[in-house]
Formats: structure tokens, sequence, C-alpha cells
């Protein structure tokens, strides 16, 4: 297996691209989505009128990365829910 330091750019890409897909899955699937109003198929980046929804979503997970910087324990709660709800998908 290469190393992630000889690995080529379009695979460092590729893999980028596949963790990136894996995390909206993990979003789509949390039904955060649902809640705000994104649906499977909306251009986030092109379609205007998605634009405050798509803030909506940038400003909450935001808001979480600043609230969980060194809270270790909350962290291992999101783990264990986390486990929790992949096991019934």
């Amino acid at each position: 297996m290469q190393s992630r330091y000889t690995q080529s750019k379009s695979d460092l890409r590729r893999a980028r691209t596949r963790t990136l897909i894996q995390i909206g899955g993990l979003i789509e699937k949390s039904g955060f989505l649902e809640k705000i109003g994104i649906q499977l198929g909306d251009d986030l980046q092109n379609d205007e009128t998605l634009f405050d929804k798509a803030s909506i979503l940038l400003g909450a997970v935001h808001e979480l990365n600043s609230e969980i910087q060194n809270h270790e324990q909350q962290l291992n709660i999101w783990r264990d829910k986390g486990k929790s709800l992949m096991q019934k998908i």
C-alpha cells in the first residue's frame, strides 16, 4: 500500500472525494438535511434559492466544531450514539 505522501494527486483527490461523499451520507442519514429543507439532488453551490439552507448547514457544523474543542466526553457520547444509529441502518 502506498503511503499518503507517495500517492499521486489524482489518488489523493479520489480519496478526498470518497471521504466527502461518505460524510454527506452520514449527515443525510442523521435526518438533519430533511429538517432544514435540503433535498438530495439540490445544488447548494449554484442555486441561489438554497443559499439560506446551505448557510444553516455550515453554521450548524461550525457551531458543533466550536463547542467540542477540548470536550472529549462529548465526543465519546456522540460516538456511542452514532454507533447505535449505524447498527439500525
